[in-house]
């Protein structure tokens, strides 16, 4: 999963481990409501983070051990790899929507195809978490969640999230091989 943050404020410069390390901070604390709604075989590895405005990677960090045991996943059977959760966060201007297709969807999270109240009531506390200024863990740096219009990597071009929007109808990607299909 891709996500795009930007410092906000008048922000210093940092040590790349302290980016690194707020990264891994701030989307622990955003999936963490919503982790037991996900099938167990769906894991975290790590975080890993570019710098996009200077095309350097950054750093990585390997996750926490809470991301994949705490709290338990559900250990009902997942439906197919290409069935997700969808989250929309619309940034007020045309083309350029943060959209996150969320796989590891238990059996039971749903009914005919919809996903059930319980399951959206937790969806809808991740993605709102997004469009709040995110606090790194020592409160001093501020980030924003938001998209970057496709072929544009200039920070002018970053769009902050202003609302959340979860799907009540699960949603289907299909992945492809490059320079396969239309």
């Amino acid at each position: 999963m891709v996500f795009h943050f930007a410092q906000d404020g008048a922000g210093v410069a940092m040590a790349d481990t302290l980016a690194v390390a707020d990264m891994e901070y701030i989307l622990y604390t955003a999936f963490q409501p919503f982790l037991s709604y996900l099938a167990q075989d769906w894991q975290f590895l790590d975080v890993t983070v570019w710098n996009v405005t200077q095309g350097v990677l950054v750093g990585s960090l390997a996750c926490r051990a809470g991301w994949n045991t705490t709290p338990p996943r559900d250990t009902s059977d997942a439906l197919p790899p290409g069935v997700a959760y969808l989250v929309k966060w619309p940034t007020g201007f045309s083309k350029s929507i943060g959209k996150k297709f969320i796989y590891g969807v238990p059996e039971v999270r749903t009914a005919n195809g919809y996903v059930n109240a319980a399951t959206l009531v937790a969806l809808a506390t991740f993605a709102a978490r997004f469009i709040l200024i995110l606090f790194s863990q020592d409160t001093v740096r501020r980030w924003r969640a938001g998209a970057m219009p496709k072929g544009t990597i200039l920070k002018i071009s970053f769009r902050a999230f202003l609302g959340a929007l979860v799907d009540t109808q699960l949603a289907y990607q299909r992945r492809r091989k490059f320079g396969i299909g239309s």
